[in-house]
């Protein structure tokens, strides 16, 4: 099974019937999933982008069941060509017990693959880059996370970066994010309008028609993940602009998978007005002007593509 961001699917006939023929009698094989091309390791069931040798961990099957008979669809790991591959996850549904903190390890394991490194012989000045403790101590686990160049950190440390509620975490030296990172975005509205050509034109873009995108937000109150739960917050209405060429089509389909996983917008201090309580941007600039600048919100601005894609890439929302 993949997932686009928001809804589950099943790998295409031919490619699961390829998987399974070979299963049982390869090690290794690569397929072709999109235009991306992918090292499937069954022995330790992982795949890994052979462009970006970025690994993710696979499930052979699309569901596990309990013995308890309960049913349990794993959460969900993002490949490189924004499909969703399964992954085994060990969580017990019928486990009271379990701390929080133990269930923290467990997931954070899983997401991560994390691999326990090896104490050396020889004393270590190494650190832990979180803590600042040295890294190498009897009787203290080290941990190498699978897909950002080996960065590796106290066990205890790394878990206490994950955060539970949203199954994601970054890494706190390169920024790579594993799982599915998710907002707080409040409940609202997000139109997309195509104007032709020359009827809103973008400074530097005259010549291809215009993307409007339109926000809309209703007053309501503050849930557990923002600032003052229960305290009212303000609305707002925004509009943004991109050009309807194929870099602003890329664009475009980026914001709507973050919109989905809520990463546009939250509830805050707005640095313009400095007013309390009310919805702002997330950290993800938007043209609001056609034309005028950088300097004030519009265009030309020669590098924004690259500069919004970036954004977005921080936050786990890649192409």
């Amino acid at each position: 099974m993949w997932h686009d961001g928001y809804q589950w699917s099943p790998y295409d006939s031919s490619t699961a019937a390829l998987l399974e023929q070979n299963f049982a009698t390869q090690s290794q094989m690569n397929v072709t999933i999109g235009s991306t091309v992918y090292t499937i390791d069954f022995q330790r069931m992982t795949q890994t982008n052979t462009s970006s040798r970025y690994v993710r961990k696979i499930l052979r099957e699309a569901a596990q069941t309990s013995s308890q008979g309960n049913t349990y669809v794993p959460p969900l790991i993002e490949s490189d060509a924004g499909q969703m591959i399964s992954k085994t996850f060990s969580l017990n549904l019928q486990n009271p017990n379990e701390s929080e903190r133990d269930k923290k390890k467990r997931l954070c394991k899983d997401i991560t693959c994390w691999e326990v490194v090896t104490h050396p012989k020889e004393p270590s000045k190494d650190e832990c880059s979180i803590c600042l403790d040295v890294m190498f101590e009897p009787g203290v686990e080290v941990v190498k996370l699978s897909a950002c160049n080996g960065h590796h950190f106290h066990s205890s440390c790394i878990v206490e970066c994950f955060q539970l509620t949203s199954l994601s975490i970054k890494c706190p030296l390169c920024s790579h994010i594993y799982g599915i990172q998710t907002g707080n975005q409040p409940d609202g509205q997000m139109k997309v309008c195509k104007l032709p050509v020359g009827s809103l034109p973008l400074e530097g873009y005259e010549n291809v028609g215009t993307i409007q995108i339109s926000y809309e937000f209703p007053d309501g109150l503050q849930t557990n993940q923002h600032p003052f739960p229960g305290k009212s917050f303000k609305g707002t209405k925004r509009v943004a602009y991109l050009p309807d060429n194929t870099e602003g089509q890329e664009v475009l389909s980026l914001l709507e998978v973050a919109w989905k996983r809520k990463l546009l917008f939250t509830v805050g201090t707005s640095v313009t007005t400095g007013q309390t309580d009310v919805v702002i941007w997330n950290g993800i600039h938007h043209k609001t002007k056609p034309s005028g600048g950088s300097a004030n919100h519009g265009y030309p601005d020669p590098t924004y593509i690259s500069r919004i894609k970036q954004e977005l890439k921080l936050k786990g929302v890649c192409a």
